[in-house]
Order: C-alpha cells, then sequence, then structure tokens
C-alpha cells in the first residue's frame, strides 16, 4: 500500500497538478498533452472511468476549451483507481 501511495503521489504531482498550474498560465497545448499522457497510462491500466475522463479533458483543452469539472473529474477518477489498486494489493 505505501507504493501505491507512492505511485499516486508521483502521478498527481507529475500529471495532475502541473495541469493545474497550466490552466491558470492558460497554456492549453501543454495541459492537453498531461491529459493524454494520463489518457494512455489509464489505458495500460483498464481504468475505463479514468480513460475517459482524460480522453474528455484532452479534447476540450485541444479545442482551446477549459471546462472547469474536467480536472476535478480527472482527479475524482485518478483517487478511485488508485484506491481500487490498493485494496486489491491489501488482500
Amino acid at each position: 500500500t505505501a507504493i501505491i501511495s507512492t505511485i499516486g503521489s508521483t502521478i498527481l504531482t507529475s500529471k495532475l497538478y502541473p495541469m493545474q498550474e497550466l490552466l491558470a498560465e492558460e497554456n492549453l497545448v501543454e495541459a492537453a498533452r498531461l491529459a493524454h499522457t494520463l489518457k494512455g497510462i489509464a489505458g495500460s491500466l483498464g481504468a475505463k472511468g479514468l480513460e475517459t475522463a482524460s480522453r474528455t479533458a484532452e479534447a476540450q483543452l485541444r479545442e482551446g476549451n477549459v471546462v472547469p469539472d474536467s480536472l476535478a473529474t480527472l482527479e475524482k477518477e485518478l483517487k478511485q483507481v488508485l484506491k481500487a489498486v490498493a485494496d486489491l494489493l491489501a488482500r
């Protein structure tokens, strides 16, 4: 579980939180790139909810639209995936 917590913190720190900064700076190109990366990670894990949230955010960002709920949805989905993995490892 400590490993999952570390991985989760790394993903949150390296992908999600910088995205918030990029959005504040209106750097939609880099924010879309981060959403794309997270989408790939989610797809590799089979995390459909996270993959869908990432795909939605990426498409919105590439179109120049920032929907405020998109980042919140990404964070929620990521936390659910990390909890599910931690629960599996705790068995």
